[in-house]
């Protein structure tokens, strides 16, 4: 990939009392278990949003206010294409419908799920090391924000493909 990532962190918000994020901070896994920063499991709910290239009228502050708002969630998965005139064809352009989601959930107080979503991931790590490496280093201080770096793997082998791709 040819694309350089342009690296500006954004300052850790002060999540506001009562949201998620502010009641359990950073996340971790502990056996089949989610634990909050404050050693207590946490549950989850969300949802995920469409393909950005496809649903992309989603895309926006308002919808991810409403969703934690009407439908009380705690988390969003942001399911950035990559492949069908997404990412691969428009990083730019993708790029911004997904800051957009992860800074209004941030906003927001509530976890976000930052997702590769490429059914040809392997085909694609060049692309996706920048890519997370940008993300990482933009969100990664962030408690809210979470990465999924292979889209739903159905088909592969664990020790061939999904363990060499990490």
């Amino acid at each position: 990939p040819t694309e350089r990532p342009t690296v500006a962190p954004i300052s850790p918000p002060n999540a506001s009392a009562g949201t998620p994020v502010a009641q359990h901070g950073h996340l971790k896994v502990e056996g089949n278990r989610i634990i909050g920063e404050h050693g207590n499991p946490v549950r989850l709910r969300g949802m995920s949003l469409f393909w950005s290239q496809w649903g992309q009228n989603f895309w926006n502050p308002d919808v991810v206010q409403w969703l934690k708002e009407d439908w009380g969630i705690t988390l969003l998965r942001a399911a950035m294409g990559v492949e069908a005139g997404g990412y691969l064809e428009n990083p730019h352009q993708e790029k911004e419908k997904l800051k957009t989601v992860v800074e209004a959930a941030i906003d927001a107080g509530i976890y976000v799920v930052i997702d590769w979503h490429d059914h040809a991931a392997t085909q694609h790590q060049d692309h996706s090391k920048v890519f997370f490496k940008e993300m990482a280093q933009t969100y990664g201080h962030l408690p809210n924000v979470l990465f999924e770096t292979f889209n739903e793997p159905v088909n592969q082998r664990w020790s061939e493909e999904i363990k060499p791709y990490h």
